[in-house]
C-alpha cells in the first residue's frame, strides 16, 4: 500500500467526521439522531476498510453489491410482474364465468341451457364469448330458431359491447 492510499483515506475519514459533527449538532436530540449515527458508522467503516479491500484485491466488492442488491430488485419485480399478470387471467376467468352465469339465470326458462364457454380478451377487455348450447332433457339437439332466440334474449337483457356467438352441440353458430 502507498503513502498516497493511507493518506487519502485519513483525509476522506477526517472529511467525513467534520461533516458528520455538523450534521449531529444541527439534528440535536432528534428521533433521526440515532439513525444518523448508525448510517455515520457504517460509512465510517466502508472507508477504513475500502484500502483493505484493495490490498486483497476486491476492490470492486462495493460495486459488485451494488448490482447485486440492484438484480434482487429486478427479479422481485419480474416476480410480481409474472404474480400481476397470474391474478389478472384468474379475474378474467372470474368475470367470465360470473357473466355466464348471469347469462343461464336469464336462459332458465327455456328448454336449453349452457354447458360450456369459450372467452377471447384482447387488451384486457373481452372480445368475443363463444356460448355452447344443450337441451336440458338431452333429447335432439338445440334448434337455429333457439340459438336466434338465446341471442336476442342476451342483446335485450345486457346488450353486451363484445362479441357473443352461439353454438349447439352439432357446432351450428349464429353470431351476435
Amino acid at each position: 500500500m502507498e503513502m498516497g492510499n493511507i493518506t487519502d483515506v485519513l483525509r476522506q475519514c477526517v472529511v467525513m467526521s467534520l461533516f458528520i459533527s455538523v450534521i449531529r449538532i444541527l439534528l440535536g436530540q432528534s428521533e433521526l439522531h440515532k439513525y444518523f449515527q448508525f448510517f455515520a458508522g457504517l460509512v465510517l467503516l466502508l472507508l477504513f476498510f475500502t484500502p483493505v479491500l484493495k490490498l486483497l484485491g476486491n476492490e470492486d466488492i462495493l460495486l459488485h453489491l451494488g448490482f447485486e442488491e440492484i438484480r434482487e430488485e429486478y427479479e422481485q419485480s419480474r416476480e410480481f410482474s409474472d404474480v400481476w399478470k397470474d391474478y389478472g387471467q384468474m379475474a378474467e376467468s372470474e368475470a367470465t364465468r360470473s357473466l355466464v352465469v348471469g347469462f343461464g339465470e336469464a336462459l332458465r326458462e327455456e328448454p336449453y341451457e349452457i354447458y360450456e364457454h369459450e372467452a377471447r380478451y384482447q387488451d384486457g377487455k373481452l372480445s368475443c364469448l363463444t356460448l355452447f348450447l344443450r337441451l336440458k332433457k338431452r333429447e335432439g339437439s338445440v334448434t337455429k330458431e333457439q340459438m336466434k332466440e338465446c341471442l336476442e334474449k342476451i342483446e335485450k337483457n345486457f346488450a353486451p359491447d363484445f362479441t357473443v356467438r352461439v353454438k349447439g352441440e352439432k357446432c351450428e353458430t349464429r353470431d351476435f
